[in-house]
This record gives structure tokens, C-alpha cells and sequence, in this order.
């Protein structure tokens, strides 16, 4: 169980940040039985690992510049293909060339010449070798693609939900030598003769504060470390990076499209269950990273990009708006799109605060080796000489597979609610329904379009650290479809009141659902739409007489 419990006073190591990294390692640390603690100040994977475009992918872009990224990825994401197996999906990519562009014909045939090279890493991550297309072929492939399109080249990538991914290892993690904290904020740092010792914390819920001691404190709040620092005096420079995406109401193809944006950048869009995501800016960013703006601008910009592959993709309705910034390592003079994406340790005993490590940059699809060279030196400094194991034992779910077939057929749920259950669930699926089956209201499914059944919402709130209903978004994509939650808020909130223990009636969890759910839908593509989605909120309150 996963119920609440306070942060503990004393462990081994301190784990500021919950993001992929945050969960990554303390899963790492306790499988090799070292005692650690996460500390939160949201949920987990709510930061830049959240707002990420999902993809356990090989990096082709940096191949000529970081060639060495490219290679650590493509051998990491085999890793995670196997260890979170249930997770993964494909995602076939095209490349378009369009007879507007200068020298069409020689550029498909050094867009095959660079993916023929890709191929030699892709094989890493167990992708499939790139094949040229037609243009007819492309467009088989993306209905409504531009009749421009003379030709294409296709590469492999894997896609993967970032928040099952986080969770998943937080779980295994608090199995073993772990325990996770969410909103849990680090308001201090306990030290003695220039020794970190700790750090002061608040339960951003209850008010409750405390301190927990530890023998090392990693940092891996991302772009939230400057100012995390700057309670010790330490001035950390980065160059954080504001990347946004839109998210469609429909899935448009099977397939991922590539596009340059009017600068030249490449942006794609690309399927994820019932949606498209289309992506992503990437903006020097020095705001708040708790309050990221989007401009109507940004929003312009992907659209413009995307219509020049797919003219008619404006007609397709923008939900919503994910958000966030990327800790990138600094440098000075480059452009945002050629820094880099490699990760940096930093031993803060070089600043005068011994014991404090911190680890910024790296990608998704790299978080497990980046994890494993943080634990390496955590264990080091430790004196453990335990190795870490996360590249062999697989997370909670892929010890065996279960086919979404039979899953329906032995529980008599519908085909669509079965694949979505084991794709977040493994093996384990079987278990949550299976407790519900002397109950056949348990088996059914919350909301007409986004096939969650009662038994997995009940199961992620007494098993996955959820503390607020809208933690069940990032659990199971509860009110994530079209309607995005109109439909089923009601019965979300008072299943998080029955079961969660936490304070307040149903009516203050529907609240804080629909708030957190239309903030999202805030800075959508249109004044139309925009105007919509109020009216569609302020109709779910007033049906619900609570305003």
C-alpha cells in the first residue's frame, strides 16, 4: 500500500525532485539496498519529465553533432524496451520532402544516405531499418498530407508514457529501500561546518513540516535547481529551455511526421492513444518554472510548421497545452537547438556545501544510464560496493506479458479498456481486475471516452501515491479525453473521497479536479475555443450547484 506516510527522519540518502531521475535513482539506490527518501513538492513526473514528448527514442538529430548521445541513447532505450516492456510502443517516423524545397530529389537521397547511418544505432533499440517512400506512399500512410510531397524516408522510435514510467519505478523503488513523498516541498537545508546534513520540509497539503537527516543529498529538481540552490548561496548556471506541445482530440494516423517550422527547426507531430501531440518549441527560458506562459505566438509557430506537411491540420481541435522547461547544460553563444544533451554531475563540496550532489540535462530516453552512473557515485561516497542491477530486473508489470485479448475476454471488459489497462499495467492488470470481479460496477468504465474502469482508479489510489484527484490523470488518464473530464470528474472525485483519506467532501475534490484539469485548456489555440472550454466548465459547475 502507498498510503500517505511523513517523510522519515534519518536514511541514507536524500532525493530531492521526483521527476524520471528522482524515481530512476532512488529505485536504482534501493534495489541496492540503500536507504533513501523522495521529496516532491507535486506529484510525481509533474516537471519538465511530464511535459516531455514521450519518446524512449535514439536521438537521430544529434548523430552528426553528439554522436555519442546518439549511441548512449539508442543502447539505453533497449534497456527500457525490455525492463518496460508493456510500456513501449512504435512509432514509425516520416521524413517528407516537398518539391518546394530546394534540390527535393538530392535531398531524399541524403535524408536515406543520413538514416542508413541511423540504422547503425536504431538496431541498438531494436528499430527497424529506415525505408524509402513515394510520395503516394506518404500519403497513404498521413491522410491529408500535402500533394507537395514527392517522397519520404521512414526511422523507428519508441514511444512510452513518461508518467507510468515514473510511477512504476517510484513503486518498485518504495518495494525495496525507497519511500516517496509527494508534495512534499524542501523549504531549507540543515548545516554544520559547511556539511549538508539534510533538509527542512513542508507537506504543501497539511501544513505539517519536519526535517529528514541523510548522508548524502542528491538534487535532481531540474530547472528548478537554481533556486533551490540559492538557499546555500550557490549560484548554479543553466540554460533552461521552454518547450511547448499541442494536443489534438483525435488520433490522426499510426504514423509521426517530420516538419521545419518557419525558422528551419524540425518539429513534428505525432500519434499517442486517442490524440496527436504536436511539437515542441524550444525557447530560452528564465521565468518561474511553476508558471510557464504560452504565447498565442508558439502556439502559431507548430501550426504554421505542421501545415506545410499537413495543410488541413488546423481543423482538428487543440485540447490542450502541455508545458515545460528543459535543465539544460549551459553554454554560451549557441543556439538553443545545438545545445547539448548530455547530462553534468555536480559535487557541490567544490561551492562549500560537502555531502550535495547535483545532476542537470540528459533526456528521457536516457534516464536510466544517467541514474546508474548518479548511483554509482551515491554508493561510492557511501562506501557500497553494490552494482546496480536496474538494466536486468524489470519493472512492476513486465515479470510476464499479458495479451489485452484475453484480459477481455476473462474479465468482460471491452477490447479498448483492456489494452489501455495492460499497457500501463503489465501483468498486473490481471491482479487490479481481478479484485474487482465479485463487483461488476468496479469493471466499469468511468467515461464513455476514455476507457478507465472504476477497479484501476480505485487500485491507483491506494497503491501509486496519489494525494490529490488530479494525480489519477498521470496514474490511469482519468479526464483526459475529448471531453476532458466533463463526463466523468463526478465520478473521480468521489472515488478519490471514498478511498483516499484525504480531507475535504466529494464536492471540494471535484473542484480541484476541474481546476487542474481546464488550467491546462487555458491557452488553447483559438478565442473559440477558449471561450468553449469556460463555458464548457463553468456548465459542469453549475450542474453541480458548487458555484
Amino acid at each position: 500500500m502507498s498510503r500517505y506516510t511523513k517523510p522519515p527522519a534519518s536514511v541514507d540518502v536524500l532525493i530531492i525532485g521526483g521527476g524520471v531521475n528522482g524515481c530512476g535513482l532512488a529505485r536504482d539506490l534501493a534495489l541496492r539496498g540503500i536507504k533513501c527518501a523522495v521529496l516532491e513538492k507535486r506529484d510525481i513526473s509533474t516537471g519538465a519529465t511530464g511535459g516531455c514528448s514521450g519518446m524512449i527514442h535514439g536521438g537521430p538529430r544529434y548523430l552528426i553533432s553528439d554522436r555519442n548521445t546518439t549511441f548512449h541513447s539508442c543502447v539505453d532505450a533497449g534497456h527500457i524496451k525490455r525492463i518496460a516492456s508493456y510500456m513501449i510502443f512504435r512509432i514509425p517516423f516520416i521524413v517528407p520532402v516537398l518539391k518546394t524545397e530546394k534540390r527535393a530529389k538530392s535531398r531524399l537521397e541524403q535524408f536515406e544516405t543520413f538514416f542508413a547511418e541511423y540504422d547503425k544505432f536504431s538496431h541498438l533499440k531494436d528499430g527497424k531499418e529506415h525505408r524509402r517512400l513515394t510520395g503516394d506512399e506518404v500519403r497513404a500512410a498521413m491522410p491529408g498530407a500535402s500533394d507537395d510531397i514527392i517522397g519520404g524516408v521512414t526511422f523507428d522510435e519508441w514511444g512510452i508514457d513518461p508518467f507510468r514510467l515514473c510511477v512504476q519505478n517510484a513503486v518498485d523503488a518504495s518495494r525495496h529501500a525507497a519511500t516517496i513523498h509527494t508534495y512534499t516541498e524542501v523549504t531549507d537545508f540543515v548545516v554544520e561546518a559547511g556539511v549538508v546534513k539534510g533538509a527542512a520540509w513542508r507537506d504543501t497539503i497539511t501544513g505539517e513540516r519536519g526535517l529528514a537527516l541523510a548522508r548524502v543529498i542528491v538534487n535532481l529538481t531540474g530547472p528548478w535547481s537554481p533556486t533551490l540552490l540559492r538557499k546555500l548561496g550557490i549560484e548554479m548556471k543553466m540554460r533552461p529551455g521552454k518547450g511547448i506541445h499541442l494536443i489534438l482530440d483525435r488520433r490522426l494516423s499510426n504514423y509521426a511526421m517530420h516538419a521545419n517550422a518557419l525558422d528551419g527547426r524540425s518539429i513534428f507531430i505525432m500519434p499517442h492513444e486517442n490524440s496527436s501531440l504536436i511539437g515542441t518549441t524550444d525557447d530560452d527560458y528564465f521565468g518561474d518554472p511553476d508558471d510557464i506562459p504560452v504565447t498565442r505566438d508558439e502556439v502559431e509557430y507548430l501550426f504554421a510548421g505542421i501545415e506545410s506537411v499537413l495543410p488541413k491540420v488546423r481543423e482538428n481541435r487543440v485540447m490542450r497545452i502541455m508545458k515545460a522547461v528543459r535543465p539544460t547544460i549551459y553554454a554560451y553563444g549557441k543556439l538553443e537547438d545545438d545545445l547539448s544533451r548530455d547530462y553534468d554531475v555536480i559535487d557541490h563540496e567544490r561551492d562549500g556545501a560537502k555531502n550535495l550532489i547535483s545532476m542537470i540535462g540528459g533526456k528521457l530516453a536516457a534516464y536510466r544510464l544517467m541514474c546508474e552512473d548518479l548511483g554509482n557515485r551515491v554508493a561510492d561516497m557511501l562506501g557500497v560496493q553494490t552494482k546496480s542491477t536496474t538494466h536486468e530486473r524489470v519493472l512492476p508489470g513486465a515479470e510476464s506479458e499479458s495479451s489485452a485479448d484475453d484480459v477481455a475476454r476473462e474479465f468482460g471488459i471491452s477490447f479498448h479498456a483492456a489494452s489501455r489497462i495492460v499497457a500501463r499495467h503489465g501483468s498486473n492488470a490481471r491482479n487490479i481486475l481481478g479484485a474487482a470481479k465479485d463487483d461488476d460496477r468496479k469493471l466499469m468504465e468511468i467515461c464513455g471516452c476514455e476507457p478507465v474502469t472504476w477497479a484501476e482508479l480505485e487500485y491507483c489510489i491506494k497503491n501509486e501515491f496519489v494525494r490529490h484527484p488530479s494525480d489519477l490523470r498521470r496514474r490511469c488518464t482519468a479526464g483526459t479525453g475529448p471531453d476532458q473530464g466533463r463526463n466523468c470528474a463526478f465520478n473521480i472525485a468521489a472515488l478519490f473521497a471514498e478511498h483516499s483519506g484525504a480531507q475535504g467532501s466529494t464536492t471540494d475534490h471535484l473542484i480541484a479536479f476541474l481546476n487542474s484539469r481546464f488550467r491546462s485548456s487555458k491557452f488553447i489555440a483559438s478565442t473559440s475555443a477558449a471561450a468553449e472550454t469556460e463555458i464548457t466548465r463553468m456548465a459542469y459547475l453549475v450542474s453541480g450547484n458548487i458555484v
